[in-house]
Protein backbone atom coordinates (compact mmCIF):
# COMPACT_ATOMS: atom_id res chain seq x y z
CA UNK A 1 0.00 0.00 0.00
CA UNK A 2 1.27 3.44 -0.91
CA UNK A 3 1.17 6.13 1.77
CA UNK A 4 0.72 9.77 0.85
CA UNK A 5 1.22 12.49 3.41
CA UNK A 6 -1.13 15.45 2.99
CA UNK A 7 0.07 18.78 4.37
CA UNK A 8 0.88 22.24 3.03
CA UNK A 9 4.38 23.59 2.74
CA UNK A 10 5.55 26.96 1.51
CA UNK A 11 6.32 27.09 -2.21
CA UNK A 12 5.47 23.41 -2.72
CA UNK A 13 2.46 24.12 -4.93
CA UNK A 14 0.36 21.27 -3.53
CA UNK A 15 0.13 19.20 -0.32
CA UNK A 16 0.98 15.63 -1.45
CA UNK A 17 4.20 14.13 -0.09
CA UNK A 18 5.80 10.73 -0.10
CA UNK A 19 7.93 9.70 2.83
CA UNK A 20 10.32 12.64 2.41
CA UNK A 21 9.67 14.41 -0.87
CA UNK A 22 6.93 16.22 -2.72
CA UNK A 23 5.37 13.92 -5.29
CA UNK A 24 4.10 14.71 -8.78
CA UNK A 25 0.42 15.47 -8.21
CA UNK A 26 -0.37 14.88 -11.89
CA UNK A 27 0.51 11.19 -11.44
CA UNK A 28 -2.35 10.79 -8.97
CA UNK A 29 -4.97 11.36 -11.70
CA UNK A 30 -7.39 13.13 -9.39
CA UNK A 31 -10.64 14.56 -10.75
CA UNK A 32 -10.39 18.15 -11.94
CA UNK A 33 -12.86 19.31 -9.25
CA UNK A 34 -10.81 17.77 -6.45
CA UNK A 35 -7.55 18.99 -7.93
CA UNK A 36 -8.89 22.56 -8.18
CA UNK A 37 -10.20 22.45 -4.60
CA UNK A 38 -6.87 21.16 -3.28
CA UNK A 39 -4.90 23.80 -5.13
CA UNK A 40 -7.22 26.57 -3.86
CA UNK A 41 -6.86 25.27 -0.28
CA UNK A 42 -3.08 25.14 -0.65
CA UNK A 43 -3.05 28.68 -2.06
CA UNK A 44 -5.03 29.86 0.99
CA UNK A 45 -2.20 28.56 3.14
CA UNK A 46 0.48 30.17 0.96
CA UNK A 47 -1.08 33.62 1.23
CA UNK A 48 -2.63 33.60 4.70
CA UNK A 49 -0.11 31.85 6.96
CA UNK A 50 3.14 33.64 7.65
CA UNK A 51 6.04 31.29 8.41
CA UNK A 52 6.93 33.23 11.54
CA UNK A 53 3.77 35.06 12.63
CA UNK A 54 1.10 32.45 11.87
CA UNK A 55 -2.34 33.21 10.47
CA UNK A 56 -3.12 36.61 9.00
CA UNK A 57 -5.79 38.52 10.92
CA UNK A 58 -8.23 38.12 8.05
CA UNK A 59 -7.62 34.37 7.68
CA UNK A 60 -9.96 31.66 8.92
CA UNK A 61 -7.91 28.85 10.44
CA UNK A 62 -11.05 26.85 11.24
CA UNK A 63 -12.09 26.84 7.58
CA UNK A 64 -8.61 25.71 6.63
CA UNK A 65 -8.60 22.86 9.17
CA UNK A 66 -12.10 21.68 8.22
CA UNK A 67 -11.18 21.60 4.55
CA UNK A 68 -7.91 19.79 5.22
CA UNK A 69 -9.85 16.81 6.54
CA UNK A 70 -12.49 16.95 3.81
CA UNK A 71 -9.95 17.19 0.98
CA UNK A 72 -7.82 14.36 2.36
CA UNK A 73 -10.94 12.16 2.63
CA UNK A 74 -12.00 13.00 -0.93
CA UNK A 75 -8.50 12.17 -2.17
CA UNK A 76 -8.62 8.88 -0.27
CA UNK A 77 -11.94 8.01 -1.90
CA UNK A 78 -10.64 8.78 -5.40
CA UNK A 79 -7.32 6.98 -4.91
CA UNK A 80 -8.92 3.87 -3.43
CA UNK A 81 -7.77 1.15 -1.06
CA UNK A 82 -4.29 0.80 -2.60
CA UNK A 83 -3.32 4.16 -1.15
CA UNK A 84 -3.44 5.63 2.36
CA UNK A 85 -3.84 9.41 2.53
CA UNK A 86 -2.63 10.66 5.90
CA UNK A 87 -3.33 14.29 6.67
CA UNK A 88 -0.88 15.95 8.98
CA UNK A 89 -1.95 18.88 11.11
CA UNK A 90 0.19 21.86 10.18
CA UNK A 91 -0.36 24.63 10.99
Amino acid sequence: MRTLRFFPEYSAGHPFWGEYDLIDMDRLHLSSDLRDDILAWNEYFEFDVHWENGWAESADGTWFADHRRELAERAQTELGADCAVIYEVWP
